[in-house]
């Protein structure tokens, strides 16, 4: 284990490198800017592809040093937040082909699947689809949807393989990253240059059509750098095997110049493309998503900095009518749009003037541009003098800046404070004040005891504040043309809500962690409790006989919630090549109600089940360096009611409620690793995805409600099958 000392110790600061930072008006990443240099080996495991046994006790070790929940390294029982750490010997040895998939190693991790393209994860918060309680960073760069607030997992520039490590840290992080780390972040390094030159490739094939492929080189000449990564992915929709419910293809190239061993300036250029199904609080939208990024990046010992352009050009359509009494009275017209984005940040380690204190201080920058020429603008419904008097199309600007300080103080070796806040202001919902504050112990070596609290924000997504959709209207559609009209303007108050605030989250949480036996086995308890307000719905407020005064729009009407929940997790190394995981969560929510006492409140969480109150996980790894290596996982989820599905009648039509029945999820993988011509690495194997409900049909799962209608169009999610694939990997 590193000692505590050092990695806390920050050598001052040289002034040359913020004025480098500076000028080149970047700004704070959440975590390192890509990896592979040796500045990181000892926080990445090195720069080894293989799963060599007499690295896999220090690969432990490894696991106890992280970064994203303090914004530099420290040991894990440190750590101000609760933390988990995905490892790189995790992701080679598990049956995911999916991010969201490996973040069910997390306990408290509650991960939706609800179509092949439309994967979900939340924890500490009620149960939710919509997959917007986290804020998720690659190397460092925000990667949720301005648009839908939602994350597409699917759609980026990075496959499973390319990724070295995930830390998903849990609770309020408001106060570091900022609006939308509501619940938590999820912190994605991907996969560095390393010393030598390699290249890998891999191709995948199962059940449902399913096929991946992708490759990676990288090398060194001197002090330049260069990796370039490719891939795509297919898949076939669980409920019919005829329809194409998934394709992605992706292309990245990162350049890197070192200045010396800990300060480098990377060029990170990456494109990406995916088409499918995703589901909102709306309906289901059908469509097809683009994006080119552009990132730089700095970074050195005491300043982190980045400034990226990300350009999002996507089409779809809203798959839900507007109907009266059965009768189609209008559709959703198909919608092309672009999304521009610009994004600064930097951080700052303050030089140190005394030794027990750490002063962090970072600022970040936003603007973002949205246009189409099928959005509505009710400026144009209510001006009639307007050239553009109920014509589609506009175009919209909004920005958001803040800034964070935190600080550490270890007053003795047995105990850290930390306190710190951050100011964001976005120019459509105001400003928003995120501070934390967090105690760690160490009353005895290799236990830690942790005691926080923090408020964070949730920042509503244009979808929620400014996005308004066109009609179109069916042959057979019963509207004349002035009720066509004031159809149309009916959908300047539909979805969109300029008035539409800040979903707001406090939580406190005590935590517990023990390292044993030599630091081959760990455990971590972690109770918490969180107040959720001013939740934001969908409120139907329409009446046919009075259009004009008539709304369907997101409005924060929500219950505010209170949460209770507990996480454990227990990892043991009884034998080198093998690690063993046991995780539960419970999980307790009340809906607070005008007028319920707090004993008829805890009655109304008792019955409302909306969320699973349980959530188990019991599995293993195992490898050696060639030969055998696999993993079998099995993840538990109990029963809930789901009551948001979407209604096939359509939008206008009230939400359906089902059930959703006790489950298991089954993820594994076996495989044989061989050398072969004394430089290249083989790898085959089976994978396999394997649902299981408690109820009839025993073998579908929907981790989402749904269903189709007896016209053939689905609603809501789809049901999970058994997928079986076959891979094959090698490299050189």
């Amino acid at each position: 284990m590193t000692p505590r000392t050092q990695i806390r110790r920050r050598a001052p600061v040289g002034w040359s490198a913020v004025l480098a930072a500076l000028l080149l008006l970047t700004g704070p990443q959440a975590a390192r800017a890509g990896d592979g240099g040796e500045a990181d080996e000892e926080l990445e495991g090195g720069e080894d592809d293989g799963l060599s046994l007499d690295d896999e006790f220090a690969l432990l070790a490894d696991e106890l040093v992280v970064e994203g929940a303090a914004r530099h390294r420290q040991e894990l029982g440190q750590s101000p937040s609760s933390i988990t750490v995905i490892t790189r010997e995790d992701i080679a040895t598990s049956g995911a082909t999916t991010i969201p998939d490996l973040m069910r190693l997390v306990p408290g991790m509650d991960v939706v699947v609800v179509t092949p393209f439309n994967l979900g994860v939340t924890s500490r918060s009620a149960w939710t689809y919509e997959n917007n309680v986290y804020l998720v960073l690659i190397d460092g760069r925000e990667i949720n949807d301005e648009l839908l607030g939602q994350t597409a997992y699917q759609a980026q520039p990075v496959s499973v393989e390319d990724i070295e490590r995930i830390e998903v840290i849990r609770g309020a992080l408001g106060a570091l990253y900022g609006a939308n780390a509501f619940a938590g972040v999820v912190s994605i390094t991907t996969r560095g240059i390393g010393a030598k030159p390699r290249v890998e490739a891999r191709i995948r094939a199962g059940e449902f059509g399913t096929m991946g492929a992708s490759a990676l080189g990288s090398g060194r000449i001197g002090d330049f750098g260069l990796l370039v990564s490719a891939g795509g992915e297919f898949a076939r929709s669980f409920a019919d095997r005829d329809l194409e419910a998934f394709r992605s293809w992706k292309v990245r190239a990162l350049g890197e110049y070192r200045f010396s061993e800990d300060t480098r300036l990377q060029l990170d250029v990456s494109a990406d493309g995916a088409q499918g199904k995703f589901s909102t609080g709306a309906g289901n939208i059908l469509g097809n998503y683009k994006a080119q990024f552009l990132r730089l990046v700095f970074q050195s010992p005491d300043v982190r900095a980045h400034l990226y352009y990300a350009h999002t050009p996507t089409s779809g359509e809203l798959d839900q009518p507007l109907s009266l009494l059965g009768v189609t009275l209008a559709e959703f017209a198909p919608v092309a749009s672009e999304m521009n984005a610009v994004d600064a940040q930097v951080q700052w380690t303050l030089p140190s003037f005394y030794e027990p204190l750490s002063l962090i201080l970072g600022a970040a920058a936003r603007v973002n541009q949205a246009s189409s020429d099928q959005f509505l603008v009710p400026d144009t419904f209510l001006d009639p003098t307007s050239d553009r008097y109920h014509q589609a199309g506009g175009e919209f600007w909004d920005w958001r800046a803040g800034g964070f300080l935190q600080a550490e103080y270890a007053p003795a070796e047995w105990v850290t404070l930390t306190a710190g806040a951050r100011y964001d202001y976005n120019s459509v919902v105001g400003g928003a004040l995120s501070p934390r504050l967090a105690a760690v112990f160490e009353p005895a070596d290799g236990h830690f005891l942790r005691l926080g609290a923090g408020r964070s924000h949730r920042k509503p997504a244009f979808l929620e504040t400014r996005l308004h959709l066109d009609l179109t209207f069916p042959e057979d559609s019963p509207l004349a043309e002035p009720e066509r009209q004031a159809m149309r303007e009916l959908m300047t108050r539909v979805l969109g809500n300029e008035d539409l605030g800040y979903e707001k989250l406090t939580t406190a949480e005590l935590g517990y962690l023990a390292v044993l036996l030599d630091g081959k086995l760990r455990l971590t308890v972690d109770l918490y409790y969180g107040f959720y307000e001013d939740m934001s719905e969908l409120s139907s407020r329409v009446d046919f006989g009075d259009l004009e005064h008539s709304s369907f729009r997101f409005e924060n009407i929500g219950a505010d919630l209170d949460i209770f929940g507990s996480e454990l997790s227990l990892r043991y190394l009884p034998v080198e090549g093998v690690s063993l995981l046991a995780g539960w969560c419970y999980r307790e929510i009340w809906y607070r109600e005008a007028g319920l006492s707090h004993g008829e409140r805890f009655e109304a969480g008792q019955s409302q089940g909306k969320s699973p109150r349980n959530l188990f996980t019991l599995g293993g790894r195992f490898h050696t360096t060639y030969g055998l290596l696999g993993s079998l996982y099995a993840f538990f989820r109990s029963e809930f009611r789901d009551e948001a599905v979407d209604n096939p009648a359509g939008l206008l039509a009230p939400y359906l409620v089902r059930q959703n029945p006790s489950s298991v999820m089954l993820l594994g993988r076996l495989g044989y690793r061989l050398r072969a011509w004394d430089a290249v690495d083989l790898e085959t194997g089976l994978r396999i995805f394997l649902p299981i409900s408690f109820e009839a049909p025993y073998w579908v799962v929907y981790e989402r409600a749904g269903g189709v209608t007896p016209e053939g169009r689905g609603y809501g999610g789809e049901p999970l099958g058994r997928v079986l694939s076959v891979y094959l990997e090698g490299a050189y």
